[in-house]
């Protein structure tokens, strides 16, 4: 791969970040996260004193077990295909935290093709997550997924779409103007009985039954599910490949108004309100997932999503 001669918009895009080891190229933002927030890791290259750097596209960074990868990231679209050495790009990886992530000084680890290794830390803030008590009547409190409709769910969030579909730039709308019920991360009982290893995976929007569900971001539907086809908790559903491990999830609609594979744009109605699967009253879920983690969606609301 040829040198990069960095543009102008480059420079200033990595300023806004923490340089953690600017000799190797690399930038870490938001060394302090609290549980649900994301971490994000740029730069173009790592090397050490005794090897030759090598470009972030040939490692892949370890947190909790989990591996996640670099993927290309186009900062300038016109600069990058008008110029052969890739002006204008970086390569990211994110590092999503959720609900039962470890709280204190946790390491991200890194480990190039090459062998070359480096660790960094972070610290884990711990939030406050309430808790709240869910009365279930009827066939409700029965409701459970078929196993080939969470295959179908577990293949959804898997999805690891190179290209970046949303815009760094802009905020994330709601997709519904409604009264926020239930933030991410509330732990539960239902009729009485605590759910272990359980909290709620996104946030709850009280809309009236038939409003109207708004894409958030631009992605591709890579599912839409219906209760009477095996989703019984989620009921009728749709979820978003927004690129890069990053899927949205809409749960308990009362119909979609999308199919799978059709690309939606910001704003772009994709569904109704309804009180499908287990829900006790007309509400959206909607729920944010990063490589199969789910994060905390309401950030994505407040600044962009890099």
């Amino acid at each position: 791969m040829p040198r990069i001669v960095f543009s102008l918009l480059l420079v200033f895009y990595l300023s806004l970040f923490t340089d953690t080891d600017s000799k190797a190229g690399i930038w870490i933002r938001k060394d302090k996260v609290k549980q649900g927030e994301v971490v994000l890791v740029s730069g173009l290259f790592f090397k050490d004193k005794k090897q030759p750097e090598i470009y972030l596209e040939d490692c892949f960074l370890e947190f909790t077990g989990k591996k996640y990868p670099f993927f290309l990231d186009i900062l300038n679209q016109r600069s990058f295909e008008g110029l052969s050495e890739r002006a204008g790009f970086q390569f990211v990886s994110r590092i999503p935290t959720d609900v039962f992530t470890k709280t204190g000084t946790q390491e991200i680890k890194l480990q190039c093709s090459n062998e070359l290794k480096k660790t960094y830390l972070i610290e884990v803030l711990a939030e406050d997550f309430p808790l709240q008590e869910i009365t279930l009547t009827g066939n409700k409190a029965y409701l459970r997924t078929t196993a080939a409709a969470w295959q179908k769910i577990r293949k959804a969030l898997a999805s690891k779409t190179e290209r970046k579909h949303w815009d760094s730039s802009k905020n994330w709308i709601l997709p519904n103007d409604s009264r926020i019920s239930t933030p991410y991360g509330v732990r539960r009982k239902y009729n009485g009985v605590f759910a272990k290893n359980y909290f709620h995976k996104g946030i709850d929007f009280a809309g009236g039954l038939g409003d109207l569900i708004k894409a958030p971001s631009s992605g591709k539907v890579i599912l839409v599910g219906r209760a009477a086809d095996g989703f019984h908790a989620q009921g009728n559903c749709i979820f978003i490949d927004h690129g890069q491990g990053l899927v949205s999830a809409y749960y308990h609609l009362l119909k979609s108004r999308v199919k799978a594979g059709e690309f939606v744009s910001q704003g772009q109605v994709i569904g109704e309100i309804g009180s499908t699967g287990i829900s006790t009253g007309p509400h959206l879920h909607f729920g944010l997932y990063y490589h199969e983690v789910n994060i905390n969606p309401t950030y994505l609301f407040e600044r962009p999503f890099f």
